[in-house]
């Protein structure tokens, strides 16, 4: 699987973003419009939305970035290791951008193609899912789809996941890995051949798309085991799931549902960009740990897995 860049075609585009971010000015440097072209402002009130949803969960992101980039988004706990990250919406938004470069600048992906998102709960896990959605890809969670991208973990790296698939006369899909170690560190040990180390290609990328992609509402975003989400169905049930589970609008919700899953999916990502709310995500922790966490994160909402 050849996986070599033009290293000339990136400069250019890179040089070209640098040139239209410095003609906008600094107001357009801090991810305007012009950058997600197919999002219209909606009117916002205290951070929340006081109209309809937006259309799609990338227009969701964009109107959180105008509301306040400050506030955080995504807040991640590995009591295992100990670890705490926390993305405010423009960190979020950064690393939305840095991935759907490599998606679409580096690995050469379509609006229509797939990804599967094969990672446990974490930050990662997030952003990568927006990215996909961001880039027009169709984030599947069939498991025998041969997708144009699998991200993976650190368990996948030593499953053999590459060689089984270079038996198969089928296509070969590219693979993207996340060793998940604390800070985003990078893979300690050699990969694949072929695989990408999300820590080692993500971080250098463009702040800013290079090569934006018009994302509909009608346009396919999930593809579960048994049917096809639309952006603007996933939107319409991300909704319904934050209802469900009682997250209001501006809420912070406290949840271990893996996003590799379509009801974790929807809980962890999907309902708090439709609502305007933060969420923290929770691994590895014990019963008696989720009592202080919430506490301590003032949390209004929790929903945790059956396990």
């Amino acid at each position: 699987m050849d996986h070599k860049r033009d290293a000339g075609n990136r400069q250019e585009m890179l040089g070209l973003g640098l040139r239209q971010r410095e003609q906008a000015g600094a107001e357009a440097a801090s991810h305007d419009d012009r950058f997600h072209p197919h999002i219209q402002p909606l009117p916002y009130v205290g951070g929340i939305a006081s109209t309809s949803p937006p259309p799609t969960l990338v227009a969701a992101l964009a109107a959180a970035h105008r509301a306040d980039s400050t506030r955080p988004l995504v807040t991640y706990y590995d009591v295992g290791s100990g670890e705490r990250i926390e993305l405010s919406v423009a960190t979020y938004d950064n690393w939305v951008s840095k991935l759907v470069n490599l998606y679409v600048v580096e690995l050469g992906l379509e609006p229509g193609d797939q990804v599967v998102v094969d990672l446990p709960i974490s930050w990662q896990a997030s952003v990568v899912l927006s990215a996909a959605w961001s880039a027009g890809l169709v984030v599947s969670l069939q498991n025998d789809t041969v997708p144009a991208l699998r991200v993976v973990g650190p368990a996948a790296a030593t499953e053999g996941l590459g060689e089984s698939a270079e038996q198969d006369s089928g296509p070969v899909p590219q693979v993207l890995a996340c060793s998940l170690r604390p800070l985003g560190g990078r893979f300690t040990s050699p990969l694949q051949p072929g695989w990408l180390d999300f820590a080692a290609e993500v971080p250098g990328q463009a702040d800013v798309i290079l090569a934006p992609v018009t994302t509909s509402a009608a346009d396919p975003a999930v593809r579960t085991l048994t049917t096809t989400w639309t952006h603007g169905e996933l939107v319409d049930r991300a909704a319904t799931r934050a209802r469900e589970i009682g997250l209001e609008a501006g809420g912070r919700l406290l949840t271990d549902l893996s996003q590799a899953s379509d009801v974790g999916l929807l809980t962890g990502v999907a309902a708090p960009l439709v609502t305007g709310s933060s969420v923290v995500l929770l691994a590895n922790a014990r019963d008696a740990d989720w009592s202080h966490i919430a506490e301590q994160e003032r949390v209004t909402c929790v929903c945790r897995s059956a396990g």
